[in-house]
């Protein structure tokens, strides 16, 4: 192989869907997670028929992260969940 040099790879898979991180200020909710292909949706009630609405705000990657800030809800709860993107 002559002059061939071996370098190490290192590749990180991820197996089923990424983890959906919250953190919760006094006016918003920041939500995280690492994986390409998702959305966030979002639903007042975990009662039948559930309902769910993509939200509206775009992602941003920071860090190997993906993060959307959604305004702090003061009308009652708010159920997050990642989906795979249309």
């Amino acid at each position: 192989l002559g002059s061939c040099v071996a370098e190490p790879v290192m590749q990180l898979v991820t197996v089923g869907r990424p983890t959906l991180n919250l953190l919760q200020t006094a006016s918003d909710v920041s939500l995280s997670w690492a994986g390409d292909g998702y959305v966030v949706q979002e639903t007042e009630s975990l009662s039948p028929p559930i309902q769910w609405h993509t939200i509206a705000a775009t992602p941003t990657f920071v860090g190997g992260w993906y993060q959307v800030s959604v305004p702090f809800s003061t009308t009652g709860a708010r159920f997050y969940r990642l989906t795979d993107t249309p």
